[in-house]
C-alpha cells in the first residue's frame, strides 16, 4: 500500500508555492492505470480505493482547493501504437479502456453535488484532436516506392498542437472556477 499525503506534498515543495495554497490542482489520470484494459467495476473500484483518498486528502490541507480532474484522452492511431508498443497493445484496445473509464469518471464526478466541491472534470477527451493533434513523421510507402505517407510516431503523448488544445481544456476550468 502507500499513502497519498498532500500535507507531505506541500511540505516537500513549499518553496514552489512562496507559502501559500494552490487554487488549483490538477489530477491526470487513467493511461497508466488502465492502459490495458479495464470494466466498470474495476474503474469504481479504482474510484474509491484510489481517487477519492486522493482528493479526500488535498480537501483536508486546504478545502478551497478546486481539484481538476484530467480524464485521459484518447490514443493516436494504430501506426503510432505500433511504434510506441509494438504488440504489446492496440490503439483500439486503449482507446476502448479510456472510454470505459471515461464513462464512469463522467459518471461519478461531473455533477452538481461534486461541483458544489470544488471537483470538476477536465474535458481534455473532448479537446484533442487525435487525427492532427499527434507528432508525425512522412516515410516512404514501401523501400520501392517514391509514393509517400505520413504517419503518427507517439501513441499517447501529443505534439505542440494537441498540447494547446488540451490547455485549451485546462483553461476553460480555469476560467469557470476563477
Amino acid at each position: 500500500g502507500y499513502e497519498y499525503n498532500f500535507s507531505k506534498f506541500m511540505e516537500r515543495f513549499s518553496v514552489c508555492f512562496d507559502g501559500k495554497s494552490p487554487t488549483h490542482v490538477s489530477i491526470l489520470s487513467g493511461a497508466n492505470d488502465f492502459t490495458y484494459g479495464c470494466t466498470p467495476e474495476e474503474v469504481r473500484e479504482w474510484i474509491e480505493d484510489d481517487l477519492e483518498p486522493m482528493i479526500r486528502s488535498i480537501h483536508a490541507y486546504d478545502p478551497e482547493i478546486r481539484i481538476m480532474i484530467a480524464a485521459c484522452q484518447l490514443g493516436a492511431d494504430q501506426d503510432a501504437f505500433g511504434s510506441s508498443f509494438g504488440a504489446w497493445i492496440s490503439s483500439r484496445q486503449y482507446n476502448d479502456s479510456m472510454r470505459t473509464m471515461l464513462k464512469e469518471v463522467l459518471r461519478y464526478y461531473d455533477n452538481d453535488e461534486h461541483k458544489k466541491e470544488s471537483i470538476y472534470v477536465v474535458p481534455i477527451y473532448a479537446m484533442l484532436d487525435t487525427e492532427n493533434g499527434f507528432s508525425t513523421v512522412t516515410e516512404q510507402i514501401d523501400s520501392y516506392s517514391e509514393e509517400t505517407v505520413e504517419r503518427q510516431t507517439d501513441a499517447l503523448h501529443p505534439d505542440a498542437a494537441g498540447m494547446n488544445q488540451v490547455g485549451d481544456a485546462f483553461l476553460g476550468i480555469l476560467e469557470l472556477t476563477r
